[in-house]
């Protein structure tokens, strides 16, 4: 028997996002993540509601639209209309401007005639001031743009020399949900000639930050810094710190030690580039503190604006000049959280911002997940651009804009400090089982 619960929606790299609003028909009270089937096949649901199956992935394009219905050993996909079963970059073909529609109402859909499709938000708003451009390529006029693309099939719209910062995290070709696995050399050389649009891109007084972690083959590790340095020497820029962000939890490893770090490259386009030191100065630790001889005895020798962070930035728990940022990654309990699997906090981008780039400099992300970067640049008044091609994410980005404007968007504050257990609390006291029996049963 086939439930008569049918939602349209649009396939992705393999999955089905199950909107909020459907969960509890289509998923009910099951415990996620959970083991189904997708028209007759093995699938899964993850713990964000995503329904994944190789049969998605190889039957249907991404972009198609699809219908989906509940049966009694799992689901049910059927396409919407033949005609759209082709990927979103074949549709992309004109970018015309949507109708602006009211959001309140929640079965209004603005439709947008570059996607195809029935886009859940207005393509053009502007919100205390903010013009958001949300569409498919480069608009000029726009204090956000945002765009669901091919990342090079965008770039290319973009004008020459407009932005002052290019900060992203690239897919890293690890086996994450939303990626392609690829050969390292063929990854590496879709990178690059992704990099070399961002510097057309990117002023000559402008810094590139690239944050990467590791390519990992049978065990062994590459690690993918040392390879970027080489392609970004090659095309001409300057390093000037690698920067390793430091987190406290991730998954945890078998055969080796597990990884607790990533690293920013700062590369810039030339020597004259922008480093605002006292836009991220931070108290002094001893403010007070005077000369003890020579002509100056006796005057305190502190900054009144406060201490450089080339030597100790309090607000990361570390220091710039030895290049540890001590920031929490976007897990489970983050107040940042979304589905991406593998989320920017946006304080990590926040520094970099504040430092390297000047109010109303263009930020550019070709790597835009959620959108941390265009709302660190929001944040701080800059205007910023970001392209993504998966639809759920940048409709999570839209959305995460407009709750950042509107004063509603939950982030964890800049330069807040790590938690730090007292001692006392049960999740850092060993459990009894430990104590009462065998600890060679649990440690199986």
């Amino acid at each position: 028997m086939v439930s008569k619960v049918l939602r349209k929606m649009e396939i992705f790299h393999g999955f089905i996002q199950i909107p909020a609003q459907s969960k509890l028909e289509l998923i009910g009270d099951t415990s996620l993540p959970c083991v189904t089937t997708l028209n007759g096949s093995k699938a899964r649901i993850d713990r964000y509601g995503r329904l994944w199956s190789r049969t998605i992935k190889n039957k249907f394009l991404i972009g198609t639209q699809v219908e989906i219905s509940k049966t009694e050993k799992g689901y049910q996909v059927v396409p919407v209309a033949t005609k759209q079963e082709h990927s979103i970059s074949q549709m992309r073909q004109k970018e015309t401007s949507p109708t602006s529609l009211d959001l309140t109402n929640n079965t209004t859909e603005t439709i947008d005639k570059s996607f195809d499709i029935a886009l859940p938000y207005p393509s053009e708003r502007e919100i205390k001031g903010k013009k958001i451009w949300y569409g498919v390529f480069y608009k000029d006029g726009y204090d956000v743009i945002l765009s669901c693309n091919d990342v090079l099939e965008f770039l290319r719209t973009v004008p020459d020399n407009i932005a002052t910062l290019i900060v992203t995290s690239p897919p890293y070709n690890i086996g994450k949900p939303y990626e392609e696995r690829v050969e390292l050399n063929q990854y590496l050389l879709w990178q690059e000639g992704v990099i070399k649009e961002c510097l057309r891109i990117l002023k000559s007084d402008g810094s590139v930050c690239w944050e990467i972690g590791n390519y990992v083959e049978n065990g062994e590790v590459y690690p993918l810094d040392i390879y970027f340095y080489n392609i970004f020497k090659k095309l001409g820029l300057r390093l000037r710190n690698r920067i390793i962000w430091r987190f406290g939890h991730g998954l945890h490893a078998k055969l080796r030690f597990s990884g607790r770090y990533e690293v920013i490259l700062w590369f810039t386009k030339s020597d004259g580039y922008v480093f605002n030191l006292d836009e991220v100065r931070i108290p002094q630790k001893y403010p007070g503190k005077t000369a003890y001889k020579g002509p100056n005895y006796g005057r305190p020798t502190s900054h009144p604006l406060g201490k450089n962070p080339s030597d100790v930035w309090d607000i990361v728990l570390d220091d710039w000049q030895e290049e540890i940022w001590d920031i929490p990654n976007v897990k489970s309990n983050h107040p940042e959280k979304t589905v991406h699997p593998s989320q920017f906090p946006i304080e990590l981008v926040e520094r970099l911002v504040l430092a390297l780039t000047h109010e109303g400099d263009i930020i550019l992300d070709p790597f835009v997940g959620v959108g941390s970067s265009l709302i660190a640049a929001l944040l701080r008044n800059r205007r910023s651009i970001g392209v993504d091609k998966e639809r759920v994410y940048t409709d999570l980005s839209y959305k995460r804009i407009i709750d950042s404007l509107e004063g509603t968007l939950k982030k964890r504050p800049l330069g807040k400090p790590i938690w730090t257990p007292k001692g006392t609390e049960k999740v850092v006291k060993p459990p009894q089982e430990w104590i009462s029996e065998n600890i060679s049963k649990w440690a199986e």
